[in-house]
């Protein structure tokens, strides 16, 4: 297991991050255990959606459609008009999943590759908390997908195994009438083990929001992320390389965009396993032919 560790530490400290830094934010250490609930809440959330695969289960979620292998399933939230989006397919590497969540970090502390795959994204801030390395050190939600098909003999719940990071984003939307957006966003990553891994985001409550004097821009409208990101597992029953994907995306707009809209852009959010994979396939194929 110490040779994990080393190899975790390693990766982590490769990883540079080019995205522009807010310095000097202090944030009461009440709200921080409030964050590690909130972080909590959400991951099993998002495991609870992963584990709604079939589509014999009587679980509200109804197909959507299906486009390059990636099944699209939808679900309707009580009192909300936004849909909620599932995606479900297999992402080819030769990665395992923790290795996985590593190359997710990076590309998303990378300022060129995020506005590369959001072509709608105007500006992203990381806000820099040092309090965040107490939330790093809690023990989070140790559940899994199927603990049948999962080799948990590799789980290793050392603190370097998780990363928290606090965004301000700016985003662009296609119309001229509607005003831009701007997200207070905390995103985990979370290496569990080697053939399991999460990545996930979700908005910083608005009453926190407003008290916490976090950056804002006026002209833009505050927009929340409720839920967004990926479950990625190895399945030790499948020999072939490749990892099994969820990607899960439910958002609130704010202000007033007629659903219709929403739910269309957002229903197309899943096909990010088709995209990831083919980066990943083309980035390990020039990297072989480099060799």
């Amino acid at each position: 297991m110490s040779s994990n560790n080393n190899s975790n530490n390693n990766n982590n400290a490769s990883i540079n991050c080019t995205l522009p830094m807010i310095n000097n934010v202090s944030i009461p250490n009440e709200i921080i255990n409030q964050w590690n609930e909130l972080l909590n809440v959400k991951l099993n959330e998002l495991i609870d959606d992963s584990n709604n695969t079939s589509e014999q289960d009587n679980n509200d979620w109804k197909f959507y459609s299906e486009k390059d292998n990636v099944k699209i399933y939808s679900k309707t939230i009580p009192n909300d008009y936004n849909t909620k989006y599932k995606g479900v397919g297999k992402i080819k590497t030769k990665k395992n999943a923790s290795e996985f969540i590593d190359w997710l970090l990076q590309n998303h502390l990378n300022l060129k590759k995020r506005k590369e795959n959001s072509k709608e994204l105007m500006e992203c801030h990381l806000i820099n908390i040092n309090q965040l390395d107490n939330l790093q050190n809690n023990t989070f939600y140790n559940n899994t997908i199927d603990t049948n098909t999962i080799d948990n003999n590799t789980v290793d719940n050392n603190n370097v195994n998780k990363k928290i990071l606090v965004e301000w984003l700016k985003v662009e939307t296609p119309s001229v009438f509607i005003s831009n957006r701007e997200f207070h966003v905390l995103t985990m990553f979370y290496k569990k083990s080697k053939d399991e891994g999460f990545m996930f985001g979700t908005s910083i409550p608005n009453n926190q929001d407003n008290s916490l004097k976090l950056p804002t821009d006026n002209n833009l409208v505050r927009a929340f992320v409720k839920l967004s990101g990926w479950y990625v597992y190895k399945d030790k029953k499948e020999e072939e390389e490749g990892l099994n994907a969820v990607f899960i995306c439910h958002s609130d707009t704010g202000g007033y965009i007629p659903a219709w809209i929403v739910n269309t852009a957002m229903a197309s959010q899943p096909m990010a396993i088709k995209t990831v994979s083919d980066e990943l396939e083309r980035e390990e194929s020039l990297y072989n032919t480099s060799k």
